[in-house]
């Protein structure tokens, strides 16, 4: 099964437990003027041996390749199941100002909540809009092993399958120390269009 997206393929959720907000933390204004990503074709940076031809459409990249769509303030993901045909999700997303960027999007896995990815920039174009970027999904402290002491984060809840963080402040402690729990991926523009 192919599995078509971006800065949720701008993160690997994989076993990781999401940090999740009831309500958006960020709205069009906590952009200030911070540089856009480029709207057009990304693809998750293959490091597991995945061959992709970026000269080919992107419908035509082999299974292995995660790739998404950003258009219009948009993050559009393509799910294939089986033999039915494509669906395409389009949700909005904000990526707040800050270091590293924070992008926040309505959590696929868990309606009416939006969860979070850390953004740092890598490269940008011409324009000052961001070509390439490292991310990072923003996770729930690790389980505390027997006889350690556990994470406590002022403003973060955590439950067995998600953490709910109740303000900006309270993310913002997170994010960074997120960034040692789970795995990092490289995003890349490859070009403009949706092909």
């Amino acid at each position: 099964m192919r599995r078509l997206w971006l800065l949720s393929a701008f993160l690997l959720a994989g076993c990781e437990r999401p940090v999740l907000s009831h309500h958006p933390l960020f709205q069009s204004a906590d952009i200030r003027a911070a540089p856009p990503l480029r709207e057009g074709v990304w693809l998750n940076v293959p490091n597991d041996g995945c061959a992709v031809d970026v000269a080919k459409p992107a419908a035509q990249w082999p299974d292995c390749a995660d790739w998404t769509l950003v258009a219009q303030g948009r993050i559009v993901r393509t799910r294939l199941s089986g033999r039915r045909a494509p669906r395409r999700a389009s949700e909005p997303f904000v990526l707040a100002a800050g270091d590293p960027r924070v992008l926040q999007e309505p959590a696929p896995d868990n309606p009416g909540f939006y969860r979070f990815t850390a953004v740092r920039p890598l490269q940008g174009d011409r324009d000052g809009r961001i070509t390439a970027a490292e991310t990072w999904l923003v996770v729930c402290p690790p389980k505390a092993d027997r006889g350690e002491p556990r994470i406590v984060i002022p403003g973060l809840r955590v439950v067995k399958a998600a953490c709910y963080v109740r303000d900006v402040p309270a993310l913002s402690k997170v994010l960074v120390r997120s960034g040692d729990w789970g795995p990092h991926q490289t995003m890349r523009w490859v070009r403009d269009g949706d092909r």
